[in-house]
């Protein structure tokens, strides 16, 4: 319910993968070039709900720039 509301407001809208991991490095500058560039290669994003590990919230924020 609340994701449409956020939606209708245009708080939120669908991206795909893609794009998304280029604003996030071209226009936001919130990952660094080599994680970046690790996307390209796998590309596709990894789901936290299927990590299993215990430091995956860790592992996350080392993702972003330190």
């Amino acid at each position: 319910m609340y994701i449409k509301f956020l939606g209708h407001e245009k708080l939120i809208y669908p991206i795909k993968d893609n794009d998304f991991i280029k604003v996030i490095f071209q226009e936001m500058n919130l990952i660094i070039k080599k994680n970046y560039e690790n996307y390209q290669i796998k590309n596709k994003l990894s789901s936290l709900k299927k990590s299993s590990s215990e430091n995956r919230e860790n592992n996350f924020n080392h993702f972003f720039l330190d």
